[in-house]
């Protein structure tokens, strides 16, 4: 490509990884911790602790903000400065205790955020469950259920907005 890209080894337990929207930044989720690093030096610009675990992360294109998807039984989003960690606001992901093959829940992590995404516009955010069968989207600022997308015949596995905001991928 003409191009050099350069490789950085990251801790053995990273969860999920993204870039700041300016590309300044990077976030890694590291299971019960969440570090905020300079994308060049690496040097670390923030870090807090999620408890019960944070497994995704999605930042907002405009503010300071950054959502992890949490690891316990009811999942919940929590949404965060960064890169300080201070908490704005958990949107609880409301399930309804059902695996992906119809059976009731019986685990206490049955239900944890698996994949969460902040739309381009910055008002939506979109959550599922690792045994949900459908994506719910929220309100940002409000943490309001708008709408809850079914009919996935198996788990979902990941979820993206197009770039203009206008569709939701999942999978």
């Amino acid at each position: 490509y003409g191009h050099r890209v350069n490789v950085v080894a990251l801790p053995d337990i990273c969860y999920d990884i993204r870039y700041s929207p300016d590309v300044k930044f990077i976030a890694l989720a590291l299971g019960r911790t969440v570090e905020i690093r300079d994308a060049q030096t690496l040097v670390v610009a923030g870090k807090w602790d999620e408890k019960g675990g944070c497994t995704s992360l999605s930042f907002h294109p405009t503010k300071p903000w950054l959502a992890c998807g949490l690891w316990r039984a009811k999942g919940a989003v929590d949404i965060r400065q960064w890169p300080s960690g201070e908490l704005v606001r958990t949107i609880e992901t409301d399930t309804d205790g059902v695996d992906y093959d119809g059976t009731p829940s019986t685990q206490e992590s049955d239900e944890h955020v698996q994949g969460c995404a902040i739309s381009p516009c910055g008002r939506y955010l979109a959550a599922y469950t690792i045994n949900g069968r459908s994506v719910t989207v929220f309100e940002i600022d409000t943490g309001r259920q708008v709408t809850e997308i079914p009919s996935h015949g198996g788990a979902v596995s990941s979820i993206r907005f197009s770039p203009d905001g206008k569709f939701l991928l999942s999978n």
